[in-house]
């Protein structure tokens, strides 16, 4: 989820093509307030976009266009720290999926096993996880802010 600051001509236009929702105005009417909230599809379009081999090398740009919003005020990215923590689990099952891709319309999209998403980030298949553990598989393309710590029945359920 990113936030497109105030008084961006960008953010008119997400608002414009429902890619973002306005959240609110200035007093004035200058300004809009846009929430920017990740669609699955879109995600899934990015990642093809990025590793495809006709692209080679876009992945570095798109880093740059980021820092450069960034430095301008025109997106929050929140905790730098944060951001860069979530870069580099989209990278990993990212870089999986691309390797193992099946040419199906959502190959980034797909649930992958957990061994083989932690072998992708860390470079390493040795890995010594509790027997419950051993057939699970994660998917993701978005992360999203909790305010909240989410009761211990919660997580048990969701295992």
């Amino acid at each position: 989820l990113l936030n497109v600051c105030p008084g961006d001509e960008l953010a008119v236009k997400l608002v414009w093509c429902r890619m973002a929702t306005c959240v609110g105005t200035s007093p004035d009417g200058e300004h809009i307030l846009v929430r920017y909230p990740s669609e699955p599809v879109l995600a899934e379009a990015a990642a093809q976009y990025l590793h495809d081999d006709k692209f080679k090398g876009r992945f570095g740009d798109c880093v740059e266009t980021l820092s450069r919003l960034i430095q301008l005020g025109t997106i929050d990215a929140g905790s730098r720290g944060a951001l860069v923590a979530r870069l580099l689990l989209l990278l990993a099952f990212d870089r999986h999926c691309s390797q193992v891709k099946d040419g199906g319309p959502f190959d980034y999209s797909r649930p992958v096993l957990l061994l083989d998403f932690l072998g992708s980030l860390f470079r390493t298949k040795e890995w010594d996880l509790p027997a419950a553990l051993q057939g699970a598989v994660v998917c993701f393309t978005h992360f999203e802010f909790l305010d909240f710590v989410p009761p211990k029945e919660l997580l048990k359920k969701s295992l």
